[in-house]
């Protein structure tokens, strides 16, 4: 096996874990509307993706739901409501930690909204600080597994697809990686990853 000239990390249920159900719940709340409608308005149809995917702005990701559900909440609420769903995954953190003392170069390559971005980012997580590069969907206008945002993650890396590693926690967002030329893995634990990692050639304090 190669060994990896840049790593890129998924970050939700990775890097940071979540729950949509939260966002469901609390949007409900917001908006005066059961669980079940905003569940379809928001992840049955096509509205979060096209968010995901920058088809939508936030005002208009906003609006969406305000005209559907008759709500007057604010874009401000909207956003905190939909994005007060995230926690970090302590567990991962010393193993990034190893990779970015013993020089590894790090990336994010998520599938996220503004929103989403904007909170965590507020939230000032510092596992975060350790990556050099964030590839998000909504600034690419593309979303796993589709090929464009591998592409974009090996063009602004500087290197070849065949000297990337990725690791995310679905199958279908590995499996595209692989289609693209990347070295991909799927995300169990970060023992397992840290041993997916030394099989590469990798070595690092851990």
């Amino acid at each position: 096996m190669k060994t990896p000239e840049f790593i890129y990390f998924d970050l939700g249920n990775v890097l940071v874990n979540f729950d949509h159900e939260i966002a469901i719940n609390q949007l409900a709340a917001l908006t005066n509307s059961s669980s079940d409608e905003i569940r379809q308005l928001v992840f049955h149809s096509t509205l979060q993706q096209e968010y995901e995917q920058g088809q939508l702005a936030t005002p208009e990701f906003c609006q969406q739901i305000r005209r559907h559900t008759g709500s007057a909440a604010s874009d401000a609420e909207l956003c905190f409501a939909a994005s007060d769903i995230f926690w970090v995954n302590h567990a991962i953190f010393p193993l990034v930690a190893a990779l970015r003392g013993a020089g590894c170069r790090l990336g994010i390559l998520s599938n996220t909204c503004e929103a989403h971005w904007q909170y965590i980012q507020s939230a000032d997580y510092s596992i975060l600080r350790l990556f050099q590069l964030t590839v998000l969907s909504f600034d690419e206008h593309t979303s796993k597994p589709s090929r464009g945002i591998y592409q974009a993650a090996t063009r602004r890396s500087g290197f070849a697809a065949g000297e990337l590693f990725f690791v995310d926690d679905r199958p279908d967002n590995v499996q595209g990686a692989r289609d693209a030329g990347l070295d991909a893995v799927h995300y169990e634990s970060p023992w397992q990853l840290a041993g997916e990692l030394r099989k590469r050639g990798l070595r690092f304090n851990l």
